[in-house]
C-alpha cells in the first residue's frame, strides 16, 4: 500500500530467539515510493563472521534509518 507522506516501513526481519520480542530489521522499503527499498550493508552484519556475534539492532535499524533520510532529501523534497 502506496501512501502520500513517505515513511519508513521494515519489510524484512531477523527472528532472534535469544532476545525474545526484539527482532532485528534486515531490510526496509519507502511507502510512498513504488520499488525503493533500502537494506542493512553487509559490512555491518557481523553476525556471519566468527566467533558468533550478536547482531546489533540498533545499529540495523539506525543504518536503514540513514538510508531513508537520505532518499526522502533528494526524492521528495520540494523546490519552490
Amino acid at each position: 500500500m502506496r501512501t502520500a507522506k513517505p515513511s519508513l516501513r521494515i519489510t524484512k526481519w531477523l527472528k532472534t530467539t535469544r532476545l525474545a520480542g526484539a527482532d532485528i530489521p534486515l531490510e526496509a522499503e519507502c511507502t510512498a515510493c513504488a520499488d525503493t527499498q533500502f537494506q542493512v550493508p553487509f559490512s555491518l552484519r557481523n553476525h556471519i563472521e566468527k566467533p558468533f556475534h550478536q547482531p546489533d539492532r540498533d545499529r540495523f535499524y539506525d543504518s536503514l534509518r540513514r538510508a531513508f533520510d537520505a532518499h526522502v532529501k533528494s526524492a521528495h523534497s520540494r523546490k519552490p
